[in-house]
Formats: C-alpha cells, sequence, structure tokens
C-alpha cells in the first residue's frame, strides 16, 4: 500500500530516520518527508538525508499578498479560528501580541494551501507536542489523517495554561497519539483532564540496537571514559549519567 507520510513539529535526525527507517522495513510503499530536518551528526550522516523524498522549510516559506488575502477570507469562516481568537482576548494578551497573533493564524493557513496540501500527503506525524508545534494541525482539512507523537519533555516539562490549551485542542483533533509509557499516558490525560480512549496508542522510540553494544563494550574501559571526561571536560571522579 502506497501512503506518503510528512513529519512536523521537532525534526531531529537521530530519531526520525531511526522511527520511519524502521517502519519502512515493516510497510512497503510508505515514504517520508520532512520539514525543516535538524542534522544532529554535523554532516556525517549526509547520505542518510537523502532517504526523505522533500525535504521542506515550510516556516521560510515566500507569499504573495494575494496569498495572504485568500487565507484572511477563509480563516474568518472557521470556527477553531474564532475559538483560538476569543482564548487570546479572556488571557489578557496585549494589543501587540494579539496582532502577531492573528498574523500567524493568517500566515499559518496561507502556508498549509500554498505550499502542504498540494503535495496531497495521506499521513500528517507532528512530534514533540507543544503548542508551537501544533499551528499546522489546527487548520488542517477536517479529513486529514493527523498522529501526534510525544517524546517527553514536551510532557513533563512544558505546562502552563496557553500550552496546555492549544495541545488539547490540537490532540482531540488528532487520529492517534502516540506516547512511550502506561506511566506517562496517564500523567497526560491528568494533566490535561481529558480520556483519549483508544486513539492513544503505545509506542517506544525506534533505537539503534549498536548503542547496547557499545554500552557492555565501553562501560568497563576506565582508559575510554576518562579520555571521554577530559574531552568533555568533566571531572575525572565524576559518574554520567545520562
Amino acid at each position: 500500500m502506497s501512503k506518503k507520510i510528512l513529519s512536523l513539529g521537532l525534526s531531529q535526525s537521530n530519531f526520525l530516520l531511526q522511527l520511519y527507517k524502521e517502519i519502512s522495513k515493516l510497510e512497503d510503499g510508505y515514504s517520508f518527508s520532512v520539514d525543516n530536518l535538524k542534522d544532529l551528526s554535523n554532516g556525517k550522516n549526509a547520505l542518510d538525508k537523502s532517504f526523505f523524498k522533500n525535504h521542506h522549510d515550510f516556516s521560510g516559506s515566500k507569499l504573495s499578498f494575494s496569498d495572504y488575502l485568500k487565507s484572511l477570507i477563509k480563516i474568518v469562516w472557521l470556527g477553531i479560528f474564532w475559538k483560538f481568537l476569543f482564548f487570546q482576548i479572556r488571557s489578557s494578551r496585549s494589543k501587540s501580541k494579539l496582532i502577531k497573533f492573528l498574523k500567524l493564524q493568517i500566515r499559518t493557513k496561507a502556508i498549509i494551501d500554498t505550499y502542504i496540501l498540494p503535495y496531497e500527503y495521506d499521513i500528517y506525524h507532528f512530534h514533540f507536542c507543544i503548542d508551537k508545534n501544533f499551528w499546522f494541525l489546527h487548520y488542517l482539512p477536517k479529513k486529514a489523517n493527523v498522529v501526534c507523537s510525544f517524546w517527553g519533555s514536551d510532557l513533563y516539562r512544558r505546562d502552563n495554561c496557553r500550552n496546555n490549551y492549544f495541545v488539547l485542542e490540537g490532540l482531540k483533533r488528532s487520529n492517534f497519539i502516540t506516547i512511550q509509557t502506561r506511566e506517562m499516558a496517564d500523567f497526560l490525560e491528568k494533566k490535561l483532564n481529558y480520556r483519549f480512549g483508544d486513539k492513544l496508542k503505545l509506542a517506544q522510540f525506534a533505537i539503534e540496537k549498536n548503542i547496547y553494544f557499545l554500552i557492555n563494550k565501553f562501560q568497563t574501559n576506565l582508559k575510554e571514559l576518562d579520555s571521554f571526561k577530559f574531552f568533555h571536560n568533566i571531572p575525572k571522579d565524576n559518574k554520567i549519567v545520562t
């Protein structure tokens, strides 16, 4: 079965390449594209980047006055836009921040219509579930298939009214939500005071198995560990936890 998947939100090469390569082994015909990929290998895995069919940079997209105008006309007819606008007003945001918010919504809708939808992706996969990573999600067509994946810090370290409001609205809109453990799932539902039911799926990160070999190889090699500490300016007597 042929499926085109677009990765949005946080795009780090170390996780996305492992995840999507494992999926491609299980599903023939799947192709993956990515937005604003951050290559954490510093170019060492340049060949791996060719795994992605398309490399996008939607945040840097150029839009014409006509694009903005069409977006403005469309967005005022969307209930989600007014819902978000009233939330902004209730939150006592300053006038300047309210104007900035309005511009962001119009631009987001324009990018979706002009640059994202023409690719006709089958699945939109949002990584690292925080408010700023969900703007495209809110304005996708209702028929779009959406998967949202929590990483960890997005769940435990981002906790304020504004973030939780927009994240919850995005998760309600999604078809599936992946999270790594049952404990994390329970924490999420308690945090947002919402039961997600069957759309919440447990799915651990795809980890390169060679890392376990390296841990076993070096954990007793004191010379190698001391060299690592010296290189990173870590006191020799310190224990490295992560």
